[in-house]
């Protein structure tokens, strides 16, 4: 996509966008795979984004670079009663130590790499309170990775079925 960094592709990519937010609700991104890039259903990087009520699946080819979701900078991400599954890669991958993403109600199963991914010490929580769990489960990697500090990981169940956590201090 024009703009994002090296070999990157998105179906929506959102850079950024601090004054405001983009909002992605009530939608299907699906099925985009290139061989040479890394491929993202949503990209935002320094943005505020909000992704609600959305269907994200077949995202990639199973590069290690592949996500439905990918965060990255100084990024404010927002996941609330979506569905993130059958991807070619991780469900939501966050690099960098800025960015807060928030996943909520939503549903990642049966990607090929980790549910999500935290690459560096960005502040990732998942679910928060009972009401808002997340199902993480059968993911070819973790449920949740983290290879940083300062991650909150709750609100989704835990056990051989359903993933496990794998916490790495960098």
């Amino acid at each position: 996509c024009y703009g994002c960094p090296g070999t990157t592709s998105a179906g929506i990519a959102a850079l950024n966008v601090q004054a405001g937010e983009v909002a992605i609700r009530a939608s299907t991104i699906m099925t985009i795979a290139s061989s040479a890039n890394n491929d993202l259903g949503v990209y935002a990087s320094n943005s505020r984004v909000t992704v609600h009520d959305t269907l994200l699946t077949g995202i990639g080819n199973g590069a290690e670079g592949d996500s439905a979701v990918g965060v990255a900078g100084n990024s404010f991400v927002l996941i609330s009663d979506s569905d993130l599954f059958n991807n070619q890669g991780s469900g939501i991958i966050v690099n960098g130590d800025e960015a807060v993403v928030h996943v909520s109600g939503s549903t990642l199963i049966g990607n090929t790499g980790n549910g999500v991914r935290n690459n560096g010490s960005a502040a990732v929580v998942l679910g928060g309170d009972p009401d808002s769990a997340n199902a993480i489960y059968l993911n070819g990697g973790y449920g949740a990775y983290q290879a940083g500090t300062l991650v909150q990981m709750a609100g989704y169940a835990l056990g051989p079925l359903f993933g496990s956590i794998n916490v790495e201090r960098a």
